[in-house]
């Protein structure tokens, strides 16, 4: 993870020195999807933050793009898939609420 953390710090450096560089973001989004670890983040927060990145690449070079981007948007959208699906199946089944108590039996008749 050393090597991620250090890409994310120098994309992070860059991004402060001027953040309309398309670039950054689509290093970033790349960084995301292909990192197998990133400290504090989770899969899941990975595939998200690389589509948030693509996302904005896209928006900042407009319709003129030629770069492999929306592939590599389709790439992340389709691994948060296959992340929620996995979600779905290893969730806990809900706890069904208990059972009402049996009526009290009727008094005897006298």
């Amino acid at each position: 993870t050393g090597n991620y953390t250090q890409a994310k710090q120098e994309l992070e450096w860059v991004k402060k020195k001027d953040s309309s560089l398309p670039q950054v973001y689509y290093n970033f989004g790349l960084l995301y999807l292909f990192a197998d670890q990133m400290p504090g983040m989770n899969e899941k927060q990975r595939i998200l933050a690389a589509i948030k990145n693509f996302k904005k690449y896209k928006d900042l070079k407009g319709k003129s793009d030629r770069s492999d981007v929306d592939e590599l948007l389709n790439r992340a959208e389709l691994k948060k898939a296959e992340i929620e699906a996995l979600e779905k199946v290893n969730k806990p089944p809900a706890t069904p609420a208990p059972a009402p108590a049996p009526a009290p039996a009727p008094a005897p008749a006298g």
